[in-house]
């Protein structure tokens, strides 16, 4: 069977309490594209991806643009294994990969059910406010796993490690992102101070790059280095891993399920850790995320407790520090009813 329809809703969500990223700066509210694909069979697909310009590239209306444009007419009218292939021919725009990707896999198949380890990211803030947010995950979800981002100069995010640390116990993970905020003296000082602190390891301490300087930085750090950015191509990794990063974060709501499973593969292959990273995912991503790559610690698959209202997954908990996501497709998960009542900008195109 072809695809015979294609509908896409964006829609934007309110924060409970805005937040600060290392990059992208503050937001109030976080926007998703929604994708469904219906074959001729009547059987329905269902994603939802991030947008994020600072990450993504565009922002809500010009992806919905780029699905009316790029990807309607590649996908209207093909077998849905050849949909993926009919979009090799666009440069760059994961965005649009990562959402058909995950929309193929609903409609190939229900998703099984799927439980893993819980770890809640502590965006940019005042050390004290990182800490209240650490006690509240850890008293609220039972988490016992905390990443916290870093940029905000050595001696507050020294301030931030001591006081998560103390909320979080000598026996919590405790991981860090700089989002490539430093340069390399002050992403090997920053990994020092989190050495200190006993986390699991650091992200992006600067802009990972696979060449010779950052191999020597690396061999100057207290403690193991994860690549986040530079780590979604395919391509890179090899050499990154050649430089001496040990933790590779595989998000699978930036790059497609596909990707992100061949790039868990590729440094399992090499004895390199993965982390699924966070991607500003709402109840929809985290659980495409859930049954994605689980990689060697806790999911980052907590984001969307931050928003205020989000579109709901029927099943979708958190309980004693994990997620839980149900089985079966997520377009009988979710009401595209609720989706489309929601959304700011809507598309639909049947072939």
């Amino acid at each position: 069977m072809t695809i015979a329809r294609l509908r896409a809703w964006i829609t934007r969500t309110p924060f409970r309490v805005p937040v600060t990223w290392t990059i992208g700066g503050s937001e109030d509210a976080a926007v998703h594209l929604w994708l469904e694909l219906t074959n001729e069979g009547g059987a329905r697909g269902l994603s939802e991806t991030p947008v994020k310009p600072a990450w993504t590239g565009v922002d809500g209306p010009t992806a919905l643009a780029a699905v009316e444009h790029l990807l309607a007419p590649r996908l209207l009218g093909a077998a849905p294994g050849s949909a993926t292939a009919a979009l090799s021919g666009i440069r760059g725009l994961d965005l649009l990969r990562a959402a058909t990707g995950h929309a193929l896999a609903d409609l190939a198949a229900p998703g099984v059910a799927s439980e893993v380890p819980l770890a809640v990211v502590l965006t940019r803030a005042a050390p004290e406010a990182m800490a209240e947010a650490a006690a509240r995950a850890v008293s609220e979800f039972g988490v016992t796993a905390l990443k916290i981002k870093a940029g905000q100069g050595l001696d507050i995010d020294a301030d931030a490690l001591a006081r998560v640390r103390g909320v979080l116990g000598d026996g919590g993970t405790l991981t860090v992102d700089a989002n490539g905020a430093y340069g390399y003296e002050d992403g090997i000082a920053l990994c020092h101070a989190a050495a200190d602190h006993g986390a699991l390891f650091v992200e992006d301490p600067w802009p990972l790059v696979p060449d010779q300087a950052t191999g020597t930085a690396i061999a100057a750090c207290a403690c193991p280095v994860s690549a986040d950015l530079r780590g979604a191509d395919a391509g890179l990794v090899p050499g990154l891993i050649e430089q001496g990063v040990t933790w590779i974060a595989v998000k699978p709501n930036r790059i497609g399920p596909e990707a992100a499973r061949g790039i868990a593969a590729a440094a399992a292959r090499a004895g390199v850790k993965v982390v699924s990273g966070l991607f500003g995912e709402g109840p929809g991503g985290a659980v495409q995320q859930a049954r994605g790559p689980s990689g060697d610690t806790a999911v980052e698959a907590a984001h969307y407790l931050e928003l205020d209202n989000p579109v709901p997954v029927a099943g979708l908990s958190v309980s004693a520090g994990t997620i839980a996501a149900p089985p079966g497709r997520l377009s009988g998960l979710v009401s595209v009813d609720d989706i489309a009542a929601r959304a700011v900008g809507t598309l639909e195109v049947a072939a």
